[in-house]
C-alpha cells in the first residue's frame, strides 16, 4: 500500500476558524484516514507565519531569516493539528526516512509531517515568500512519487471575475496575477505531473466525499 494523496492542511483554517470548527475538521480528518489510510499531512504557518510577515515589514530583516522564522511556524502550527487531529502523529519528515519506514507511517495515527529537516537537507526551494507551506507540501509529493495533492484552504476555490472556477489548467492558472496558491507551486505540479484540488476546509464533508466516495464537490481542480 501507498500514499495518493498529500493533504497541505492551510493555516488560514487555524488562523480564522474557531475552536469548534478546527476539532470537526479534525475529527472528519481522523475519521478519513481510520478507513483508507491513503494520505499524509503537511501543516501550513497560520497566524504563526503572518506574525513572521509583520516583523519583517517592522525590523526589515532578510528574506533569509524571514524563510527559516516561517518553517519555524509550520513547526508551530503542525503541533497545534496534532493536538486537533484525534490518533495524529508528528513526524520529522526526510525522503530517506519515508522509504525506510513506511509501513510505521501508514499506522492507525494520522502522519503530520515536520519539514524543518527536510528544508535544511533535501529541498531546492528558493528562500522567499514566493516559495510557501504550499510549495512546500507539493516538493514533498514530488519527493514521494505522489501525484494527487489537495489544499485546504478558508475559500471554496479559484474565483475569476468573482466567478468560481471549477477547472483550470496548470497554463492557465501561472498566468494569473491573483491565486490562493503561491507563485512557485504551479511550476513543482507542473514538472512532476501532480494534479490538485482546493478544497474549503470549514466544509470538511467535502474533504470526505473527496477521499473516501470520489465524488464530484464544490472546489477547484487543477488539471496538467
Amino acid at each position: 500500500m501507498r500514499f495518493e494523496y498529500v493533504i497541505k492542511f492551510g493555516g488560514s483554517i487555524t488562523e480564522k476558524g474557531s475552536i469548534q470548527q478546527i476539532e470537526s475538521i479534525g475529527k472528519i480528518i481522523a475519521e478519513i484516514y481510520s478507513l483508507k489510510k491513503n494520505f499524509i499531512l503537511v501543516p501550513g504557518g497560520g497566524s504563526f507565519a503572518e506574525e513572521v510577515r509583520k516583523k519583517q515589514n517592522k525590523f526589515h530583516f532578510s528574506d533569509e531569516l524571514a524563510h527559516w522564522m516561517a518553517i519555524y511556524a509550520m513547526e508551530q502550527n503542525a503541533l497545534l493539528l496534532q493536538h486537533f487531529i484525534p490518533e495524529s502523529k508528528l513526524i520529522q519528515f526526510s525522503s530517506k526516512q519515508f522509504s525506510d519506514n513506511m509501513n510505521e507511517l501508514q499506522g492507525t495515527q494520522v502522519p503530520i509531517f515536520s519539514v524543518r529537516d527536510f528544508m535544511k537537507n533535501e529541498s531546492k526551494l528558493s528562500h522567499n515568500w514566493h516559495s510557501s507551506s504550499d510549495a512546500i507540501a507539493s516538493e514533498i509529493a514530488s519527493k514521494l512519487n505522489i501525484r494527487k495533492i489537495i489544499f485546504i484552504k478558508d475559500v471554496d476555490g479559484l474565483f475569476i471575475n468573482n466567478t468560481l472556477v471549477e477547472e483550470i489548467k496548470l497554463d492557465d492558472l501561472m498566468l494569473l496575477d491573483d491565486s490562493p496558491i503561491d507563485k512557485t507551486t504551479p511550476i513543482i505540479l507542473k514538472n512532476n505531473l501532480i494534479k490538485a484540488t482546493i478544497i474549503n476546509g470549514f466544509y470538511p464533508e467535502r474533504i470526505k466525499d473527496r477521499l473516501l466516495f470520489k465524488k464530484e464537490i464544490i472546489s477547484t481542480k487543477i488539471l496538467l
